[in-house]
This record gives structure tokens, C-alpha cells and sequence, in this order.
């Protein structure tokens, strides 16, 4: 690739972009670098903590002994504990890929892998849309991918799996067509399927559109399938998914099995055919909410890409339209279609302020593929115009300038979730962890509704649902050889009258004050 680079100028100016890139997504992890690690979010908290259990011990998982007697109750979000084994409830690939490079090149490395990884990505983007499209339009497409907002903020928050995922898939959708374009090149077909492979790892749940999508391949370049090229292309796609079986087995005593676990379907007594609905729509499929959130989250949160890509869409399909053109057109239109069903049918909630839009939402990340793939539409529309326009690149060297500019303000600045605010929020729980520390014992437990991601690994962790009070069952069992607290930012007076009158009495403990937000679990 770094061969026909240096013979590529527009290739090269990548590669120098790419370059001042990562530092504009590492800020972030440089902002908040140095022991003890903290994250924004308990995903994030899991894939750290357990990519560097792994480089350490060569296990992505730890025991905690008295989850034995408390019922498997002391872990954090993102996790669980089977029989006193800890272990992640996400996908493993990151946890594993991470960590093996963690393994070589030390721990301190693990924050950065995401930043890098995304600017490599640009470099294959541009090599993938040039397999396809006009060399303008795979060039400009490139550029707007560096700063299209949601690449650019989940570039910046490093132990999310989206965007190694969405690279690893472009790098195997790469490879697949140059195989398709030079048939004679027989070894790209088997690297196709195993960064393909290794892009599920990172992210299982978008196998059905991922091979939707090479279904749609498959039709339009029938005749060029042939048994060999399909066997190596399978044995590169299961070699890495191997690999997270065997983990599997470790972390699940199944390979089949996996710590993430859909709420949603957990009946047991279901038809085939109701499995079958539940594998391809785990959330239900919902009209009303799919338009609702599409025109949240793709229409007007960015309203200044989404409409040239919409527009652009429609100009694409214009005049004669090329063979892979037509391919990349359709593929599009499948992978869309599928993500705003599968993920707009889920009311999700995991913002800061859970009714505002905001670029920190899930939808945001689960839709990265379809930001990023709608790109050479936008390029086409504005490539267009200035073709037509008097003032020629003056227009594209604007829209440049305008795209930066808003989306810099958005992931930077604008916002509860900037990632400005991030950083402050992140360096803020560090000084929250370290004074709580001076007052608790290591071996003590702490009970928590958000703020687990604060104290852990450092200390032993409770996930405090206030729908549910069945940790207290568990931990009473251990009170008297470990100091239980209870820490809340938010919880009013009443409501711990409520816990110690209705929730926790009969089990002969109460909750008393010790200062500010922390609380300990006493007996009666």
C-alpha cells in the first residue's frame, strides 16, 4: 500500500493528513493519559481494564473470591460474574486484538490503537473508493472522512469497537475488490475474508447487513465466483472468529456463548420462527420510532452532511450508472435500510440528558457505517456543482472549510458531550476516585448507580438498580469481612429513608452518612 502511495500524490496528502490525525484524535487519551485510567462510560471502563488483564496475565477475565457468597453480585456494568469469575458482556475482539498488541508493546500503548487505527482507515477508504469511483470523488470523500462528526468523536473515544470494526471491514472490502478487479490476484480473497472475520469479532451483531451486503456482490459478479476463491474467502472469514470461539469457551464454557446478552429476548419457550424474527429484529420493528430516529439522528444532528448525501444519492443514480457503481449504490441502500430498522427500532437512552440529541447517543456509533458509506454521494453532489459553477474548486475547497468547521464545533465544543467536556469529566473522576480512596479500605465494596466506572478497578464495585435490591442479599453475607458503602450524587433524603424502611430492613441493615455522597452499610 505505502508503494503506491509515494506514486500517488493525492494519496500522499492523505498519508501527511493522516499523520496530524492522529494526534487530533489522540487528544482525548493524551488529555486524560496516566494511571489510574478512567473512561466516560462502563464499555469503555470493561474494554480497558480487561484488554490490559489480558497483556498482563494472558487472561481477559479475574476472580473475585467473595462472589462466591454474595451471589455473583460485585462486578461493574459491562461485565458479570459467573461463579466469581469476572468476565466482559461485550464482544471480545477488541478486547483480544488490543490486547495482544498491548502484550508487545506495553500497556501504555492501548489508549492510542484507536486513533491509529482510524487514520489508517482514511488511507484504505480512499483506496477502496478509487476501486469504484472517479479518483476526485474517492479523494474528497477521504477528506470529509477525517472529520465527518461521528467518525471523528468515536475516533477520539478509544475503547469503543466501532470505528477498528468499520476499518477492518473497509480493509476486507478493499482486498474483495481488487479481487474483483483483477481476478489473476487469487491471495486478496482469502485477506479479504479474514479482515472481514476480524471485523465481526469486534462487533458480531452487524453480521446480517454485513452479508447482505456480500450477498448483493455475490449476485452482481456471479460469474466470477468460483468454489476455490469462495473456500479461501471462508477460511479467512472463520480463522480469526475461531480464535474468539476458543475465548469463549474460556470466559462462557461455550463457544457459542457470549457475555452480550439481548434484554429484550430472553424467553426460552419460543418458536423457530419467533427465534428467527428475534435474530433478525432483536428490538422489534417499530415505524414510528425507525422515522422518528432517522430524522434525529441522521436528518438534522447532521443536517449539513446527511442532506448533500441524500441529495447526492439521487445525482449518483443519474445517467448511465456503471456496473460497480451500481453494486456500491445497491449495497448502500441494503446496509441503510437494515440499520435504520434494526437500531431505529430501539428506543435508546443512554445519553447525559436522555431527551436531547446529542452525538454521544448509541444510535450515533451504530449507525457509523451508514455516515461513512454515504460519503462519495456527498463528494459527487459538490464535484457537480463546482463543475458547474463559475467559481470550480472554490466550491469544494468551501464546502472543506464549512464541513471542518461545523464538525469541530460539534465534537469539540458544542455540547454536554463534547469531547472537551469529556476530558474535563474524565480528570474530574480521577480527583473524585482518589478522595474517596483516602477514606475506604481497598478491600472494601462500593455500591453505586453511575459511578462504578469511577472507583473500579481500584475498588470492589456493586451496580446499584434502584428497580432492583437483590445485591443487598448478597452482600450482606460478607458485611462483616468487608466494609460496604453506598456512594450517590443524586439520591434524596427520602428515598433512603425508603431503602432502610422498605428495601434493605429485613435483611437487618440500614445506610447511614458518613460525608457528602458516600454512605456506608451498617448493621441494625
Amino acid at each position: 500500500m505505502l508503494k503506491n502511495i509515494k506514486k500517488d500524490k493525492k494519496a500522499l496528502s492523505l498519508y501527511i493528513l493522516a499523520g496530524i490525525f492522529f494526534f487530533v484524535y489522540s487528544f482525548l487519551s493524551f488529555g486524560t493519559f496516566g494511571e489510574p485510567m478512567r473512561f466516560n462510560s462502563p464499555d469503555e471502563t470493561a474494554n480497558y481494564f480487561f484488554a490490559k488483564k489480558l497483556a498482563e496475565t494472558g487472561e481477559p477475565f479475574y476472580t473475585e473470591d467473595q462472589n462466591l457468597r454474595a451471589n455473583d453480585v460485585i462486578h461493574p456494568r459491562s461485565t458479570k460474574s459467573i461463579d466469581g469469575k469476572v468476565v466482559p458482556t461485550s464482544f471480545l475482539g477488541m478486547i483480544i486484538f488490543y490486547g495482544f498488541i498491548a502484550k508487545i508493546l506495553g500497556t501504555w500503548v492501548i489508549p492510542f490503537l484507536t486513533p491509529l487505527i482510524a487514520v489508517i482507515g482514511v488511507l484504505f477508504f480512499y483506496l477502496f473508493l478509487k476501486n469504484i469511483f472517479e479518483e476526485k470523488v474517492a479523494y474528497l470523500s477521504s477528506i470529509f472522512l477525517f472529520f465527518i462528526p461521528a467518525y471523528w468523536y468515536y475516533s477520539s473515544k478509544a475503547m469503543y469497537h466501532n470505528v477498528p470494526f468499520l476499518v477492518l471491514l473497509m480493509v476486507g472490502f478493499y482486498l474483495l475488490s481488487i479481487q474483483l478487479k483483477d481476478k489473476k490476484r487469487g491471495k486478496y480473497i482469502f485477506f479479504s475474508g479474514l479482515f472481514i472475520g476480524l471485523a465481526l469479532t469486534f462487533r458480531l451483531s452487524e453480521i446480517i447487513w454485513i452479508f447482505l451486503v456480500l450477498f448483493v456482490i455475490g449476485f452482481y459478479y456471479f460469474n466470477k465466483i468460483k468454489t476455490k476463491k469462495i473456500l479461501l474467502f471462508g477460511l479467512g472469514l472463520l480463522l480469526p472468529l475461531a480464535l474468539m470461539f476458543f475465548y469463549n469457551s474460556i470466559l462462557y464454557s461455550s463457544p457459542f456463548s457470549s457475555g452480550y446478552v439481548n434484554q429484550n429476548n430472553q424467553d426460552q419457550n419460543k418458536s423457530i420462527f419467533v427465534s428467527i424474527y428475534n435474530l433478525i429484529l432483536p428490538f422489534g420493528f417499530n415505524i414510528k420510532a425507525i422515522i422518528k430516529n432517522f430524522l434525529n439522528y441522521f436528518l438534522f444532528i447532521f443536517w449539513f452532511f446527511s442532506v448533500p448525501a441524500v441529495v447526492g444519492f439521487f445525482v449518483a443514480l443519474k445517467g448511465k450508472v456503471a456496473k460497480k457503481k451500481k453494486v456500491y449504490l445497491v449495497s448502500y441502500l441494503a446496509l441503510a435500510v437494515f440499520l435504520l430498522v434494526y437500531y431505529g427500532s430501539w428506543q435508546i437512552k443512554d445519553n447525559i440528558s436522555f431527551s436531547s440529541v446529542t452525538i454521544g447517543n448509541s444510535y450515533v456509533r451504530y449507525w457509523l457505517p451508514m455516515y461513512v458509506f454515504a460519503l462519495p454521494f456527498i463528494s459527487i453532489l459538490i464535484l457537480k456543482l463546482a463543475k458547474l459553477s463559475i467559481l470550480k474548486n472554490k466550491i469544494i475547497y468551501f464546502f472543506i472549510a464549512f464541513f471542518g468547521l461545523v464538525s469541530f464545533n460539534m465534537v469539540f465544543v458544542k455540547g454536554e458531550e463534547c469531547v472537551l467536556r469529556v476530558r474535563d469529566n474524565i480528570l474530574d473522576y480521577k480527583k473524585e476516585a482518589e478522595q474517596i480512596y483516602n477514606i475506604t479500605e481497598e478491600d472494601s465494596v462500593i455500591i453505586s448507580r453511575y459511578e462504578d466506572k469511577v472507583f473500579f478497578p481500584d475498588r470492589k464495585v456493586v451496580f446499584f438498580n434502584p428497580n432492583n435490591y437483590g445485591a443487598f442479599e448478597g452482600l450482606v453475607k460478607i458485611i462483616d469481612e468487608n466494609r460496604i458503602y453506598f456512594y450517590d450524587k443524586f439520591i434524596p433524603q427520602k428515598d433512603l429513608d425508603y431503602i432502610n424502611n422498605k428495601k434493605i430492613k429485613d435483611l437487618g441493615l440500614k445506610v447511614i452518612k458518613l460525608d457528602n455522597y458516600l454512605y456506608e452499610v451498617v448493621k441494625q
